[in-house]
């Protein structure tokens, strides 16, 4: 399964993309900025992806997710900002809460691969 990554924080993408690699997933990326993921979507479309919301002076990834679900791939946003934050027409998008831990990262993956 090919797992997108978005995430601006350096450290953050080399933890997430590790982590993904560890729970025997393909790694997309990871990417800072909405604009390179859309690019490799144009290219093929991954299985599944985890998101940042908040993508620092590149705004949010809210776009980004609006393809993906138009798109029919499934994705989690990984976030330091609560529900109440997201646009409404994503509020009933999986969060995974910052800081987050790794039993979450690997239940949203298999969640899919039923």
């Amino acid at each position: 399964m090919k797992v997108l990554i978005l995430e601006d924080d350096p450290l953050l993408q080399i933890d997430l993309a590790d982590t993904v690699a560890d729970l025997g997933y393909q790694v997309i990326g990871p990417f800072r900025a909405s604009g390179a993921a859309m690019t490799s979507c144009d290219e093929g479309l991954p299985d599944a992806a985890i998101l940042d919301f908040n993508l620092g002076a590149d705004g949010t990834s809210a776009g980004f997710a609006r393809r993906l679900m138009r798109d029919g791939v499934r994705f989690t946003f990984l976030t330091a900002h609560a529900r109440q934050h997201l646009p409404p027409d994503l509020n009933a998008v999986s969060v995974i809460e910052k800081p987050f831990d790794n039993c979450d990262l690997e239940r949203f993956l298999k969640s899919g691969s039923d």
